[in-house]
């Protein structure tokens, strides 16, 4: 449930939670995030669109391949991507975080909307496994305007 999310925010249970609360350039929407993606008159709030986002960052499914819900996967088409993309900055960014290990075709989509592609691998130590994990970031910088 997306609003119990928004509630631990909120009440600081989780990692910079209240920090982000108190920051007037932060808020916190419960709605359909695909949907106010790649809606091309809308801002990510369902208003009217104001003003283009400087970063998008994304962490709902666990990889662009394997989704929480199978509906999401239309989000993850060269159409959709490229909506997304018009509604950031020249020179802003859309990050995703995933469970898997980067994906050359998910690599190749974010390069048919974006200036630049880079992906990161980061490990870290699970304690569920007690081993180590890895999960991996997708940084997507949008062209600027003298690209």
């Amino acid at each position: 449930n997306m609003e119990a999310v928004i509630r631990w925010h909120r009440e600081g249970l989780v990692p910079w939670g209240t920090d982000l609360c108190q920051d007037a350039r932060c808020s916190l929407v419960h709605g359909d995030f695909f949907a106010l993606a790649t809606a091309p008159d809308t801002d990510f709030d369902g208003a009217e669109l104001r003003e283009k986002a400087h970063a998008i960052l994304l962490d709902i499914d666990h990889s662009p391949s394997y989704w929480l819900n199978p509906q999401n996967s239309t989000f993850y088409t060269q159409e959709n991507l490229q909506a997304m993309a018009e509604k950031i900055h020249d020179g802003g960014v859309f990050g995703l975080w995933s469970d898997e290990l980067p994906d050359e075709r998910f690599v190749a989509l974010l390069e048919s909307a974006f200036a630049s592609v880079e992906t990161h691998i980061v490990r870290f130590p699970n304690p569920y496994t007690m081993g180590e994990s890895t999960n991996s970031v997708y940084i997507a910088q949008k062209r600027t305007a003298s690209t």
